[in-house]
């Protein structure tokens, strides 16, 4: 079995229990073409040039945005991975043991974003996301210029995967509530759907109010697989008299905090100097899907318990199993960050820390260390 998966947005193969870092051909060329209009335009508002003309705009002068990596498959010698950058999407396919100019481009488009790949064959499924918010699921096919999308609404559609022989596909679904003039308020949680090509239509497979499922995958077992999280709770409807006054104090405090957290979060620095002392008291926090994560103290509760592999992932952001019809919902794992089936139908899952195998009688054997491993894939 070979397994790679992403990492700190850097492409990983595992060979014999030890990762190895594999170059991306496109990302490597964006970051050069990058980096040398940076070299070439720095002048103008940087250094004693800048300064004796008095347009010296200081270090941040210029901020230009990193390639990233957006999703990941695999089959028999082949990879695919998705990039974004500087408003351009693409897919490129890519041999395990080949060198980055080896790379086949399968498209690059502006404005628009590649991610969740799921490769079979000749046939490629991936979500395709658009700057309105909304993504939907598309397909390329052999021999046929350009891709088919198959989903559409005010929603965003993500994670697919194929089922069966057929063409068919499943994917997780949420819809947008939007206010009149068009800006979202808020989404459903996500359902398992799947998309029959033969009668072209949806069927929700697993759908529940409380929780969001993502990842779905059709195991050997007949099964269905998917990642559980709990889903954001709508609040109260309506607003008091008292509501309606305090709404500005509330909405700039609001926004207050949730800067000083997110700064605090990522650069260990509060925005407030009053929370200087919070902050240092509590560094070990992590934005993960947009969850700021308590990834520190959750690890070392791990530990506590006994864990032989301790992750910094909620336990209630589980791996569960039920039919292809939702029934029979089993738990078979807590503390998930994403997973993959093996070829022989067994769960590798990433814990936050480390890449695991669930084991069929319930324990885990450890197949590497790896930080925040998104996108498995083994084959």
């Amino acid at each position: 079995m070979q397994l790679a998966y992403l990492s700190e947005n850097e492409l990983y193969l595992l060979e014999e229990g030890m990762p190895r870092t594999l170059s991306c051909g496109r990302v490597e060329q964006f970051e050069r073409t990058r980096d040398s209009i940076r070299r070439r335009t720095e002048w103008k508002t940087s250094g004693a040039g800048a300064r004796f003309m008095g347009t010296d705009a200081g270090a941040d002068a210029y901020q230009y945005d990193a390639c990233r990596l957006t999703g990941l498959s695999a089959e028999g010698d082949r990879l695919v991975y998705g990039f974004s950058g500087a408003g351009v999407g693409g897919i490129y396919f890519k041999a395990p043991q080949g060198s980055p100019e080896d790379e086949i481009m399968q498209i690059t488009e502006l404005d628009t974003g590649f991610r969740d790949l799921s490769l079979r064959g000749e046939e490629l499924l991936c979500a395709i996301t658009y700057p309105s918010g909304e993504s939907h699921i598309a397909g390329f096919s052999p021999g046929k210029k350009g891709y088919t999308v198959f989903t559409d609404g005010d929603c965003t559609d993500r994670d697919p995967s194929f089922v069966g022989e057929q063409g068919d596909f499943l994917f997780v679904s949420s819809g947008f509530s939007r206010a009149e003039d068009g800006p979202i308020l808020g989404q459903s949680p996500y359902a398992v759907m799947r998309y029959s090509a033969a009668r072209q239509e949806l069927v929700t497979l697993l759908e529940d109010e409380r929780h969001s499922f993502f990842r779905p995958l059709a195991g050997k077992d007949g099964k269905l697989y998917c990642l559980r999280r709990p889903a954001e709770q709508p609040k109260a409807p309506g607003m008091t008299a008292r509501d309606v006054l305090l709404a500005p104090v509330r909405l700039i405090r609001a926004v207050g905090n949730f800067l000083d957290t997110f700064s605090a979060a990522f650069s260990g620095e509060p925005l407030r100097s009053g929370n200087a002392k919070a902050a240092k008291k509590d560094p070990g926090k992590m934005m993960i899907d947009g969850n700021l994560i308590n990834a520190e103290q959750i690890r070392k509760q791990n530990e506590k318990k006994g864990e032989k592999y301790p992750g910094f992932i909620p336990s209630d952001w589980e791996l569960v199993r039920c039919d292809m019809d939702g029934e029979n919902l089993q738990v078979l794992a807590g503390g998930v960050l994403d997973y993959t089936l093996s070829p022989q139908g067994e769960p590798i899952l990433s814990n936050g820390s480390y890449i695991l195998r669930l084991l069929p009688e319930g324990g885990k054997e450890k197949l590497c260390k790896a930080h925040t491993a998104r996108n498995l894939c083994c084959w």
